[in-house]
C-alpha cells in the first residue's frame, strides 16, 4: 500500500490536554458540561513519540502540526519533550510547518528556553490575548491572569532577541467582538511597542496570519453560534478594521468553511478522525448540515452519522474512527462509529 500523498492545506491536529487555565466567554472550554470533560488529562508523551515515528517509517506527511485543540498545551508537565519530539518530526519530513496557540498562562522561564530554536522548519506561536487591561481580560477571559501573561510574553520576546533564535514566530491574537472592539487600537499600539522594545520586527494584520518569520499584530473575528449573530459580529470586525490604521487584510467569516483535510488526534489518544470543516461547536447541527459545499468522500458519513444518531450530534466536527496503526495507512479516509460530543 503507498502513503498518501502530502495534500495542500492539510494538517493534524494533536490534543495535549483538555483542560485550560482560563474560561474565555467565547470558547467552548468554558463549558465544563460537554462530555468532553467528563475526562481529563493530558496526552501520554509515548504516544505521541510513537505517532511521530509512524509517520516517519511510513514517509506520511502534513502541511502543519498544530499543538492545540481545546486545551492548553502548556498544561502538559512534559511539553519540552513533546514540543522538542515534534521539530525533530518536522525536521524529517512529517510536517511543513509546526503551530502552537496558547494562552501564556503557564509559559515559564523553563518552557520558553525550551520552545526557542534554529530548526529549518517554520514554527508560529499563537499567543491568545483579546484585551489590554486587567478588567476588560477577566470579562472576556474568565479569570484574573492578565499581568502574569504580560510578562510572562514579555520575556519570552527579550529572550527570543537575545538569543536570536529564529523560531517560533509570535502571534498576538486578538478576537474582534463588540466586547472588546473598543480596544483594537490599544492592542495594536501595546504588542507593536513590545516588539520594537525588543528589537524584533513585526507587522499589523487581520483575517489571516501572512507569510513571513517577522512577529504578527493579529486581529481576527469572533466566530458565533448563528449566522445572525456572525453577521453583526462580521459587521463589528470590518468597521474595527476600517478605522484601526495599520490592519491589513480581513474578510467576514462565514458561518461554516469549507477547510482542508485534517487529523485530529485528542488527549485520550483514543479517539482519531477526518476533518474537512471547521465547524463552530455550538452550532445548530441541523444548521451545519445545509451546506452547498459537497465532499464526496465525508458528506455521506456525515450525513449517515446524522440520522442515525439521537440528538443530532456532530457539533464538533469529529468521529470516531479506527485504532492508530489502521488509520495511518488509508487509501481513502474512512470514518466509522460516532460522533463525539
Amino acid at each position: 500500500m503507498t502513503s498518501p500523498p502530502r495534500l495542500p492545506g492539510s494538517y493534524l491536529v494533536m490534543e495535549l490536554a483538555n483542560r485550560c487555565s482560563l474560561a474565555c466567554v467565547h470558547c467552548a472550554v468554558a463549558d465544563t458540561t460537554h462530555p468532553h470533560f467528563d475526562r481529563t488529562g493530558t496526552m501520554d508523551v509515548d504516544l505521541a513519540e510513537s505517532l511521530f515515528a509512524d509517520l516517519r517509517a511510513n514517509r506520511i506527511g502534513f502541511d502543519t502540526l498544530i499543538l492545540f485543540w481545546l486545551g492548553e498545551p502548556l498544561l502538559h508537565p512534559e511539553f519540552p519533550r513533546v514540543w522538542r519530539a515534534a521539530i525533530a518530526a518536522a525536521e524529517d519530513g512529517c510536517f511543513g510547518k509546526v503551530e502552537l496557540h496558547t494562552n501564556a498562562t503557564h509559559l515559564s522561564s523553563a518552557y520558553t528556553a525550551a520552545l526557542l530554536n534554529d530548526a529549518d522548519v517554520p514554527q508560529v506561536m499563537h499567543f491568545s490575548l483579546d484585551a489590554t487591561d486587567v478588567d476588560r481580560y477577566r470579562t472576556v477571559k474568565g479569570k484574573d491572569r492578565y499581568d502574569v501573561v504580560v510578562r510572562n510574553i514579555e520575556h519570552f520576546l527579550e529572550e527570543k532577541a537575545r538569543t536570536g533564535a529564529r523560531w517560533p514566530r509570535p502571534v498576538f491574537q486578538f478576537i474582534v467582538g463588540s466586547n472588546n472592539v473598543d480596544q483594537v487600537s490599544a492592542f495594536r499600539d501595546q504588542w507593536s511597542r513590545a516588539c520594537e522594545d525588543a528589537g524584533l520586527p513585526h507587522r499589523v494584520a487581520a483575517g489571516h496570519v501572512p507569510w513571513g518569520e517577522d512577529a504578527v499584530v493579529f486581529f481576527r473575528q469572533l466566530d458565533c453560534p448563528t449566522a445572525e449573530m456572525q453577521e453583526r459580529e462580521n459587521a463589528v470586525f470590518r468597521e474595527a478594521m476600517t478605522a484601526s490604521s495599520g490592519c491589513r487584510g480581513g474578510r467576514d467569516r462565514p458561518t461554516r468553511e469549507p477547510g482542508g483535510l485534517c487529523r485530529i488526534l485528542e488527549e485520550s489518544g483514543d479517539q482519531l478522525g477526518w476533518c474537512r470543516h471547521h465547524l463552530h461547536p455550538r452550532l445548530d447541527p441541523a444548521q451545519q448540515r445545509r451546506s452547498d459545499h459537497r465532499d464526496p468522500v465525508l458528506d455521506p458519513v456525515v450525513e449517515r452519522d446524522h440520522a442515525s444518531s439521537s440528538d443530532g450530534g456532530g457539533r464538533w466536527g469529529l468521529w470516531r474512527a479506527q485504532a492508530l496503526p489502521e488509520l495511518l495507512h488509508p487509501e481513502e479516509p474512512q470514518l466509522h462509529g460516532h460522533h463525539h460530543g
